[in-house]
Order: structure tokens, then C-alpha cells, then sequence
């Protein structure tokens, strides 16, 4: 037999955006936290392509999503947002969230993705005491492709960038996950376990469980 082939890890280009998307929402399409997020279940495989569409477009800017492709196709992918996120003005986050997401998956999913991120944002505020943090998320690899070492190589491509961002900006990295599984991948990375915390929690909803990571500032 061959040699398995090569996991290259290289940037998003815009051109890689609809394959990354899909990518992603087959990743996602167990998780609770996206679930929750997007309630409607019949349509739920369309509105997350169409949820991380806009998420990836949204980043494409910074520069600083990447891809794993092998064989030319996208498997994987993962995003590191800078502190204080992508800047932007109320009327260009309206444009890109509010009025397609409401066109097209309903108030009640824009509400409930809304809620999420000032939810989500509120742990990590917390976790780092209210300081600067950047965000490694959307780390995700194709189902046919997991357990290969694919996640370790993107969170690695990411740390490293990070790595030389912090150098002139130091500041903690944060993340969450929704699979108690993926822990040891992101404590092999560094990242030390904060907290396990129930989100989403509403009168009518359980919520969904997810576990906190920190990994401090190094000294330099």
C-alpha cells in the first residue's frame, strides 16, 4: 500500500469559503451548542453551511483562518480571532448577521446565535478576569478524516501564528469545546481546563455543556 496522503495546512482563500462551510457543518451537526443555536432541525444542515458562510467571510479579513486539505480537498479548519474581534461598524454587523439571518433562518435563530455569543463572550471575560484574550474557534475536521491527526496539525498552525502575535501583543487564548473528548487534543496544545459550565439554559431548554480552556500569556 501507499503512503496515506500529505495534510497540508495553508490559509483560507475566499475561493475555499463554500467547501470550508461545508466542512464545518458536518463537523458541527452534533454539536449542541450549534443545535441549540439552530433549532429548526428540518433545515438544519442548510442553515449551518449558511451560518458559516457569513462566519468564515466575516473573518476573512483578519486573515487568519486556516485550512487542512489533502488531496486538494478541504478537511479541516480553524480560525484565531485577535482581541477585541473583527472591527467593524453596528451597520456593517446588521448587513452580514442580522438581515440575512433573519431572512433566511428566522428571528428565532438570529436570537438564539445572538444570545449565544454575548454568552459565550461573558465566560471568557470571566475566565481572564475581564483582560484582552484571543479566541482560537471553529476548529473542525471532516468526519471521514477524524482521529488522523488532522485537529493537531491545525491547532498547532494556529498556536504558532498566535505565537508571534503575542510576541508584540501579549494577551491569554481561550476556547471552548462541546466534546469533553477533545480535551486532551487542546491540553497537549497547552491549554489548561477552567471550567465546565451549563449554557443556554432557558426556561423551556436544559442547555448544553461546555468546557472552558485558558492558556496563559508566556513570559517573554
Amino acid at each position: 500500500m501507499g503512503d496515506s496522503p500529505e495534510i497540508v495546512i495553508r490559509k483560507l482563500a475566499a475561493g475555499d469559503i463554500p467547501a470550508t462551510a461545508r466542512v464545518l457543518a458536518d463537523a458541527f451537526a452534533d454539536n449542541p451548542a450549534y443545535a441549540w443555536m439552530h433549532p429548526r432541525a428540518s433545515t438544519r444542515e442548510r442553515d449551518l453551511r449558511a451560518f458559516f458562510e457569513r462566519n468564515l467571510r466575516w473573518h476573512l479579513p483578519l486573515d487568519l483562518t486556516w485550512v487542512a486539505t489533502r488531496d486538494g480537498e478541504i478537511v479541516g479548519t480553524s480560525t484565531l480571532e485577535p482581541p477585541g474581534g473583527v472591527p467593524s461598524s453596528t451597520r456593517a454587523a446588521v448587513t452580514h448577521w442580522l438581515v440575512p439571518t433573519v431572512r433566511h433562518q428566522g428571528v428565532r435563530t438570529f436570537l438564539r446565535t445572538a444570545a449565544a455569543g454575548r454568552e459565550f463572550g461573558e465566560r471568557y471575560r470571566a475566565l481572564v478576569g475581564g483582560a484582552r484574550y484571543y479566541h482560537v474557534h471553529a476548529v473542525a475536521v471532516a468526519p471521514s478524516c477524524q482521529g488522523r491527526g488532522v485537529g493537531s496539525k491545525l491547532v498547532a498552525a494556529t498556536l504558532d501564528a498566535c505565537e508571534r502575535l503575542l510576541a508584540r501583543d501579549p494577551a491569554p487564548v481561550v476556547l471552548s469545546t462541546q466534546r469533553e473528548r477533545n480535551l486532551p487534543l487542546y491540553q497537549r496544545a497547552g491549554f489548561a481546563l477552567r471550567e465546565d459550565h451549563r449554557m443556554g439554559v432557558r426556561r423551556r431548554s436544559p442547555g448544553y455543556r461546555s468546557w472552558f480552556m485558558v492558556r496563559e500569556a508566556r513570559p517573554r
